[in-house]
């Protein structure tokens, strides 16, 4: 690693970027991964051009900007807290509160660029994207590139918590991932994570035996077995590796420091930073308006 150095990215059609890194590769391999791009048949692939700028640890000023300025004016809106700081009772409120949020997400369009195709709320919940925090964190692993890009993809929000290896990714890349402390196994799981591995007739049963009423919804019965956990953590651990058996409950963990769903939010923006690559590159005057002008922020 270097000191971080500005450096400007050549995205085609005459326009440029403004970009910071402290790897000296990083301006290389994103201008080799743009050109690439722009050779696909509808300019590639999203998520292939996204995982290059995380893996790059390329971060754009401009963005941040840009980003902050969205999130100020989403929490305007709704008003309350976050989708992923809520609390529901029950399955059914959790999707109307999830609805809401996705809806004053796209409200946001109104006022100002959306990239299109982005997962929201996740996209905009979360502090601006630091694809250099991501690079120093794979660094001190020393994993495989193709390992590292599979990290990235895979690490879906639904799978984060598996019973068994997780299908997702190929059998060496997770041993792999293991090995490096990229995925956390039993023990070293906290009791609630673990819990969120079973189904809801498991959470019933787990419940019962740890004489605690049914809940509605699987986040209401993994929190209420948390407080159980931390009135009695040894019979809470025992309780689940019961009602487990012998199965093994993996979880993937989002880099050093970070939230796993900041890491979501994240893994959302690089590619709304991909699509906004693009979109620039055609002229969407919006996107231009939203994070060319800043570029030298």
């Amino acid at each position: 690693m270097i000191d971080t150095v500005s450096f400007r990215l050549n995205i085609g059609n005459e326009k440029e970027i403004v970009m910071q890194s402290g790897c000296h590769y990083a301006r290389d391999r994103l201008a080799e991964a743009i050109e690439e791009d722009r050779a696909g048949a509808v300019f590639g692939n999203t998520w292939k051009l996204a995982t290059a700028f995380a893996l790059s640890g390329a971060d754009w000023a401009a963005w941040s900007v840009y980003h902050t300025k969205l999130r100020s004016k989403y929490n305007d809106l709704i008003r309350g807290p976050e989708y992923r700081d809520s609390f529901w009772e029950t399955d059914r409120e959790r999707k109307a509160i999830m609805w809401n949020r996705i809806e004053t997400a796209q409200s946001c369009a109104r006022y100002t660029y959306i990239p299109e195709s982005i997962g929201l709320p996740q996209f905009i919940e979360g502090p601006p994207v630091k694809a250099q925090w991501i690079r120093k964190f794979l660094d001190r692993r020393s994993l495989p590139r193709d390992v590292e890009v599979e990290w990235f993809l895979r690490s879906y929000d639904s799978q984060q918590i598996t019973i068994g290896p997780n299908l997702e990714f190929a059998p060496s890349t997770w041993q792999l991932m293991i090995n490096a402390g990229l995925v956390a196994k039993n023990g070293d799981i906290p009791p609630k994570m673990a819990a969120k591995a079973l189904s809801m007739k498991d959470l019933r049963q787990l419940l019962d035996a740890c004489g605690i009423a049914p809940e509605k919804s699987i986040a209401a019965a993994c929190n209420a077995f948390s407080d159980y956990g931390q009135s009695d953590p040894k019979a809470a651990i025992e309780r689940l590796r019961a009602q487990i058996g012998n199965r093994d409950i993996y979880m993937l963990k989002p880099p050093t420091g970070i939230a796993w769903q900041d890491f979501q939010s994240w893994r959302q923006q690089l590619r709304g930073i991909a699509t906004a690559v693009t979109d620039i590159y055609v002229g969407d005057l919006r996107a231009i308006s939203a994070l060319c002008h800043n570029s030298e922020a």
